[in-house]
């Protein structure tokens, strides 16, 4: 048994707890905490040695797993507002991921 991060961990949870923090993550992700962009992932697949096909595999798995992640939120223990707030902010950073 090992400790494992979940693979977007702490893209959101900051944004939730601190909205006026400018940075969008609590850890250091490649060395940056805002900013990101999908150019910026691409090149963490191309360090990973990943082609664009697979890139697009992972970033079809965001688009699937995005109405699940709603439907958790919309369940969740959050007041209505913040559930709100939560969907939307979801929302934006999944959009980055999104193949057109």
């Amino acid at each position: 048994m090992e400790w494992v991060l979940s693979p977007a961990y702490d893209l959101l949870n900051v944004k939730m707890i601190l909205p006026k923090d400018k940075e969008d993550m609590a850890l250091l992700l490649g060395g940056k905490k805002e900013n990101f962009s999908k150019k910026y992932f691409d090149r963490f697949g191309a360090l990973l040695e990943l082609n664009e096909k697979q890139m697009n595999f992972v970033y079809k798995g965001v688009e699937k797993w995005l109405p699940n992640a709603i439907d958790l939120i919309e369940i969740s223990f959050l007041n209505e507002k913040k559930k709100m707030n939560y969907i939307e902010l979801i929302n934006q950073r999944a959009k980055m991921f999104l193949i057109k």
